[in-house]
């Protein structure tokens, strides 16, 4: 037979006597020191995360760029030699838009990705993003947050001449999110075109280099509509964006890139910017 120690029962318990039983049982103080803690490891452990968070985000990043320049590659084999064209033009120039969606570079590269690689950035928000035709399903979008530089759209590959120095594909916000720099929009019939940020091109052109042209368009650099691009604005990563080469090189873009310098002679911009020789539309 098993007996069971059962405390007495005492109808009349001595004033601030504690029981057994109620230590089991959290009081206010303990509750308030609890929360304490808890303030206190967040406070140290909310910046750790971040980092963490902005260093997977960039890896990201890069990774997918990479895999978009492959996907460039291949698509470059398969059509003469040459990278795909910025986007599909209509009966008037403009992009082609079908259903909402911009039939561009996106949409005639994206057959050739890997599955598990992207065209957007987790570090970018769906405001940033362009949003492109899928053409193995015409019902169906593939959403960017990447564009390519103009004047290499439809450029025979190997004819680049400093492929690991002049941009390729960067960062990019659609439509000016974010008061990006977006001044020379495509027009249709007056108004803007919704989609545009497949497309990196200049401030006073989409894809044709003038004197006037001061700097870069619709790069990731939020706060920088006014044209005006050093100490405003950091971008998507910390200091800038990322860029990729014709030649597959990753490149750490900060806002001050965007600009062109002071020395620079019209039509003939230098470094990541440089153009094809005798580049002209």
């Amino acid at each position: 037979m098993i007996f069971l120690a059962v405390e007495p029962y005492d109808p009349d318990p001595v004033e601030g006597a504690t029981s057994q039983a109620s230590s089991h049982y959290l009081t206010k103080k303990d509750f308030k020191w609890i929360v304490v803690v808890l303030v206190v490891l967040g406070a140290v452990l909310s910046p750790i995360y971040n980092m963490a968070l902005a260093q997977r985000n960039e890896y990201v990043c890069k990774q997918n760029l990479k895999e978009i320049w492959s996907a460039m590659g291949i698509y470059a084999q398969a059509n003469d030699d040459k990278f795909p064209p910025v986007f599909m033009a209509d009966q008037n120039g403009n992009p082609t838009i079908v259903n909402g969606a911009a039939v561009s570079w996106v949409s005639l590269v994206q057959p050739e990705m890997k599955n598990r690689a992207s065209f957007v950035c987790p570090a970018s928000d769906k405001s940033e993003r362009s949003t492109n035709l899928s053409l193995s399903n015409s019902n169906a979008v593939v959403e960017s947050s990447y564009g390519m530089y103009a004047p290499y759209g439809a450029f025979p590959e190997s004819n680049v001449a400093d492929p690991d120095l002049v941009a390729l594909v960067g960062e990019t916000a659609n439509a000016g999110a974010n008061n990006t720099a977006d001044p020379d929009k495509f027009m249709d019939g007056g108004k803007p075109i919704a989609q545009d940020g497949f497309c990196i091109g200049f401030n006073d052109s989409n894809d044709d280099i003038t004197h006037k042209s001061k700097y870069i368009s619709r790069l990731a650099f939020p706060g920088t509509a006014d044209g005006a691009f050093a100490g405003k604005t950091e971008g998507r990563h910390e200091g800038g964006i990322f860029v990729i080469t014709a030649g597959g090189e990753t490149i750490h873009l900060t806002p001050k890139q965007a600009q062109f310098s002071s020395d620079w002679v019209p039509g003939k911009p230098e470094g990541i910017w440089a153009v094809p020789a005798g580049y002209t539309k």
